[in-house]
Formats: C-alpha cells, sequence, structure tokens
C-alpha cells in the first residue's frame, strides 16, 4: 500500500509537469535566450550609438566597416563583450548586430535569441523602427515582422540588428 502510494504521488508530479509543458531537457534554451536579450539589447543600442558618433566625425563610405573594439572607451554600457558586435555603413544605413552571440544548439537559438534581442531593443528605444533581426537577409522587426529592406550579406542570419540612417 505504501509503495503504490508513492508510486501514485510521482506518477502525479509527472502527469502535472506534463500538463504545464515542464521541460527538464538541456535543449530548452529558453529562459538563458531572455535573460541573455535583456542583457544585450542594452548593450547593442550603446554599441550603434557609439559608431553613429564616430561615423559621424569620421568619412564613412559604403561598405565601410567601424571596428566595434576601437569604440570601447565611448560605449556607455557596463560589461560589453566588444567582440560579440560588428558594424558597417551600407546604402545611407548604419548597421550594429550582434554577431557570434548566439551559438547554442538547436540550430534556430541564433533566431531566437535575435529576435529576444530585438525584442528587448523595441521596448528600450520608445518602439523604434530601426531595431530587428536579420531572416534570411530580410530586416525583420519585432512587431511589424519583414519589411522590404535587404541586409547586407555580412550580417548572419538571424542576428539582431540596430540600424540608424546616415546622411
Amino acid at each position: 500500500m505504501y509503495a503504490a502510494f508513492i508510486v501514485m504521488f510521482f506518477g502525479g508530479l509527472i502527469a502535472i509537469a506534463a500538463a504545464v509543458n515542464v521541460s527538464i531537457a538541456p535543449e530548452n534554451h529558453l529562459p538563458r535566450t531572455v535573460a541573455e536579450a535583456e542583457a544585450s539589447a542594452p548593450a547593442l543600442l550603446a554599441v550603434r550609438e557609439a559608431a553613429f558618433a564616430y561615423a559621424a566625425t569620421n568619412a564613412t563610405s559604403n561598405g565601410t566597416v567601424i571596428v566595434v573594439s576601437s569604440l570601447g572607451s565611448t560605449i556607455r554600457a557596463p560589461l560589453v563583450n566588444l567582440a560579440a558586435y560588428s558594424s558597417m555603413v551600407a546604402g545611407g544605413y548604419l548597421y550594429v548586430w550582434a554577431g557570434g552571440v548566439w551559438t547554442g544548439t538547436p540550430s534556430t537559438s541564433a533566431q531566437i535569441g535575435g529576435q529576444s534581442i530585438a525584442r528587448q531593443m523595441f521596448e528600450l528605444s520608445g518602439g523604434s523602427r530601426l531595431v530587428g533581426y536579420n531572416d534570411s537577409g530580410v530586416f525583420t522587426h519585432p512587431i511589424y515582422g519583414a519589411t522590404s529592406l535587404s541586409l547586407p550579406p555580412q550580417i548572419p542570419n538571424g542576428a539582431a540588428v540596430a540600424m540608424r540612417p546616415i546622411a
């Protein structure tokens, strides 16, 4: 009788866990992705502003790559791993993206990460339409969806992207 109670008790716990979709598998990256997005979004916006300031005071032309690691002292964000960010000027826009940040599995974790960062940037920027992610070469806004803007091929698929027009 005691053994039957134990089996029923633990069987009930497993049934409850399954009903609320609790996963204990290692491939469940959502909490990690959300936490990293909350940390990465303000940093990506800060890198965008530093790169824009650099582009505004230096001659930049189409295809100019701004070496983000050279912007270190001008970036106002804590714990920015500059190696994770890249930027360039193309087609009248400054593009800044989080490159090698999302390298986990499954293969869609890059896109999930880019979408999460883009949504956080949208909220932090007061609803900017110039933040999003690369979805197969197309700039995609986290709220409004795909746009008609093709992104430079240097931006990896799934990467979060913050843009700014360059005059």
